[in-house]
C-alpha cells in the first residue's frame, strides 16, 4: 500500500510539474483532480480557495465562455468527438484539449482536460494581422499614387513589444519610401510649372535621389535639355527678327519633330527675308521716281494682299500721273492760245488808238475848217464805215477770246479736279499706311519690320499730298487769273461794243453834216468827246490785252513746271512697258504781224460836192 501511495504522489508531482493547467472530473462532470497549475488559475480567479475544495464541484463553476454550452469540450467530444475547444477567461484566450479517461478494462470512467493560454499568441497574431492590414493599405496607396501614409505603429503590450520593433523597422523604412517618392514627385511639380511659366533652365537635383530614382531625375533633366535646347534657338531666332535682322536662322543638330521646327522656322525666315526684300526695292524704286514696277512672284496668306496692295500703287500712281501730264499739255496750249490772242489784241488795241488819235486830229482840222468839213463829209463818211467794220471785226475776236478764256478756266477746273483726285490718293495711300502702322503695332515686336514699310508708304503719300497740294495752288492762282482776264475781256468786248455804237454815232454825224451844217459845231464838239472816251477805253484795252498775255504765258510756265515734275516720274505704260514723259512740249512760234495799221482816208467826189 505504501507502494502504491508513493506513485500515486510521484505522479501527482510529475503532474503538476507540467506547466499547462490540467483537470480530471468524473463521467458526471465534477472535478476529481486538477494539476497545480490549474490549482492556481481557479484560486487567482476566486473559483475555489484550493484544489481541495474544488473536488466534487461541477467543472462548470469555472465560469469559462463555453461551460453549459454546445461548446464545451467534454460535450464536443462526446456528442462530436471533437478534442479540441477555445474559449475566452478573464480577459485570455485558451485552446483545451480533451480525452476519455480509462480504467484498466478500457471502459470510461472520466474527462481529461489539458488547458493552453493562447493568449500571447492570438496576441501577436492579431496585432501582426492589424499591422499587416495598415501595411498593406499603404501600399495600395503607393500604387495609387497616394502618399497620405498611416504611419501610426498600434501600441505594443508585453506579448507584442518584439513584434512591434519589427513593425517600427518598416515603418521607417516605409517612411523613408515615402520620402523618396515624394521628393521624386516634387521634383517632377518644380519642373513642370518651370515648364509652364517658361523657365526652361529649371533642373532637378540628382544628387537628393538614390537608385532609380536618380536615373529618373537624371533621364527627365536630358529630355528637358534635349526639348529645351530648339525652344531656345528659335526663341533667339524670333528675338533677332523682332529686331529686323532677317539674315538669322536655326543651325542646331536636332532629331525628329525638332528637325521639322528648325525646318519651319528656317522656311518662314527665308520667306520674310525674301517678301521684305522684294517689297523694298520695289518702294526704293517708287521713291526714286520708278513707277514702272509690278511684282510678279507668288505671295501667301496675308502678304498676297500687300502685294496686290502696292500693284495697284503703282498702277493708280501711273495713270495719275499720266492724266496730269496730259491735261497739263493742254493746259499749256490753252495759255499759248491765250497768249498769242492777247498779244493779237494788244496789237489791234493799240492799232485802234493810233487811228483814233488820228480821228481825232482829222475832227480838230474840221472844227477849224468848216469848209474843208464839208468837201470831206463823204470821205469822212467812208473811213467812219472802214472804223466799223474794224470794230465789228474787234468785237468778234473779243468774243472769241472771251469763249477761249471760259474754256481756259474750264479747263483749269478740270486740273483742280484731277488734283483733287491725286490728294484723295495721297490721302487714302495715307491711311493705308496708318492700318499698316497699326496692325503691325498690335504685332508688337514682331511687326516692326512692317512698320517701316508702312512709314515707307505713308511717306511716299505724303510727298504725293504735298505735290498736289503745291500743284492745287499753283492752278487755282491761274485759275484766278483766267477769272480776272475774263472779267476784263469782259469789259474790252462792252467796250467794243461802245465803240461800235460811237462809231455808228460818228457815220449819223458825218450824214448829219449833209444834212444840217449848221449844227456841225456842237456836233463836232460831241464827236470829239467820244473820241476821247474811246481812246480811254482803247488804251485800257490795250493795258488789259497785255496783262493777258502775261498771265498767259506765267500759265504756260506754271504748265511746264508741271509737266517737269510728272516727267520725273517713270510710269507704267498699258502693256506694263516702261516710259519717260516727255519733260516739254516745244512752244509754239508766235507769229505777229508788224505792218503798220492803214491811214484813215476820206475820199469825195465832185458829184457829192454840192450834198454839203
Amino acid at each position: 500500500l505504501d507502494t502504491v501511495v508513493d506513485k500515486m504522489v510521484w505522479y501527482e508531482a510529475i503532474i503538476d510539474a507540467v506547466p499547462f493547467p490540467i483537470h480530471v472530473t468524473d463521467n458526471d462532470m465534477k472535478w476529481i483532480f486538477m494539476n497545480k497549475s490549474f490549482e492556481t488559475m481557479m484560486i487567482a480567479n476566486g473559483v475555489i480557495t484550493d484544489r481541495a475544495s474544488g473536488c466534487g464541484m461541477d467543472c462548470y463553476n469555472a465560469g469559462a465562455s463555453i461551460c453549459q454550452t454546445d461548446g464545451c469540450g467534454i460535450r464536443r467530444l462526446v456528442d462530436q468527438g471533437l478534442a479540441e475547444s477555445y474559449f475566452d477567461w478573464y480577459g485570455r484566450n485558451y485552446k483545451q484539449d480533451t480525452a476519455y479517461l480509462k480504467d484498466a478494462k478500457g471502459e470510461n470512467v472520466g474527462f481529461v482536460e489539458v488547458v493552453s493560454d493562447l493568449t500571447p499568441m492570438i496576441r501577436v497574431s492579431d496585432y501582426t494581422k492589424n499591422e499587416v492590414m495598415r501595411l498593406g493599405n499603404n501600399l495600395i496607396q503607393l500604387s495609387e499614387g497616394d502618399l497620405t501614409f498611416d504611419l501610426e505603429i498600434g501600441a505594443a503590450d508585453e506579448y507584442t513589444s518584439e513584434v512591434s520593433a519589427q513593425f517600427n523597422e518598416i515603418r521607417n523604412s516605409l517612411e523613408a519610401v515615402q520620402t523618396s517618392v515624394e521628393n521624386l514627385i516634387n521634383d517632377a511639380n518644380m519642373l513642370a510649372q518651370a515648364g509652364i511659366e517658361g523657365q526652361l533652365d529649371t533642373r532637378a537635383d540628382a544628387s537628393r535621389h538614390q537608385g532609380d530614382f536618380a536615373k529618373i531625375v537624371n533621364g527627365v533633366n536630358a529630355t528637358l535639355d534635349a526639348v529645351v535646347a530648339p525652344v531656345q534657338e528659335a526663341s533667339a531666332t524670333l528675338n533677332e527678327l523682332a529686331k529686323g535682322n532677317l539674315n538669322t536662322g536655326m543651325t542646331g543638330y536636332y532629331n525628329g519633330d525638332y528637325s521639322e521646327i528648325k525646318a519651319a522656322m528656317n522656311n518662314t525666315v527665308a520667306f520674310l527675308k525674301r517678301y521684305v526684300d522684294e517689297i523694298t526695292q520695289t518702294l526704293e524704286q517708287m521713291g526714286q521716281g520708278n513707277l514702272d514696277q509690278e511684282i510678279t512672284s507668288e505671295y501667301l496668306g496675308d502678304f498676297q494682299a500687300i502685294k496686290i496692295a502696292l500693284n495697284d500703287i503703282t498702277t493708280t500712281l501711273s495713270t495719275t500721273m499720266a492724266e496730269i501730264n496730259d491735261a497739263a499739255g493742254q493746259v499749256e496750249a490753252g495759255a499759248v492760245q491765250i497768249s498769242d490772242g492777247g498779244q493779237a489784241l494788244s496789237q489791234g488795241t493799240t492799232e485802234q488808238a493810233s487811228s483814233i488819235q488820228e480821228l481825232n486830229a482829222s475832227i480838230e482840222e474840221v472844227a477849224g475848217e468848216t469848209k474843208k468839213n464839208a468837201m470831206r463829209a463823204n470821205e469822212a463818211n467812208q473811213r467812219a464805215q472802214e472804223v466799223r467794220g474794224n470794230a465789228e471785226v474787234g468785237n468778234v475776236q473779243m468774243t472769241e477770246m472771251v469763249t477761249a478764256m471760259v474754256d481756259i478756266n474750264e479747263s483749269s477746273k478740270n486740273i483742280s479736279r484731277i488734283i483733287k483726285v491725286i490728294d484723295d490718293i495721297a490721302f487714302q495711300t495715307n491711311i493705308l499706311a496708318l492700318n499698316a502702322a497699326v496692325e503691325a503695332a498690335r504685332a508688337g515686336q514682331h511687326g516692326k519690320g512692317f512698320a517701316v514699310v508702312a512709314e515707307e508708304v505713308r511717306s511716299l503719300a505724303a510727298r504725293s499730298a504735298e505735290a498736289a497740294k503745291e500743284t492745287t495752288g499753283l492752278i487755282e492762282g491761274s485759275i484766278d487769273k483766267v477769272e480776272t482776264g475774263t472779267k476784263i475781256a469782259d469789259q474790252t468786248a462792252e467796250s467794243l461794243k461802245e465803240i461800235l455804237s460811237e462809231i455808228e454815232k460818228v457815220t449819223g454825224l458825218v450824214g448829219d453834216i449833209a444834212q444840217a451844217s449848221n449844227e456841225q459845231a456842237s456836233e463836232i464838239a460831241q464827236i470829239t468827246q467820244g473820241i476821247e472816251q474811246v481812246s480811254t477805253v482803247v488804251q485800257t484795252n490795250s493795258a488789259t490785252a497785255e496783262e493777258s498775255a502775261a498771265a498767259s504765258e506765267e500759265l504756260t510756265g506754271q504748265a511746264e513746271m508741271l509737266k517737269q515734275m510728272v516727267g520725273a516720274f517713270q510710269l507704267k505704260s498699258a502693256a506694263n512697258k516702261s516710259k519717260r514723259i516727255n519733260a516739254a512740249i516745244p512752244p509754239k512760234t508766235i507769229m505777229v504781224d508788224n505792218t503798220p495799221a492803214p491811214q484813215p482816208k476820206i475820199v469825195l467826189d465832185d458829184m457829192e460836192m454840192d450834198k454839203y
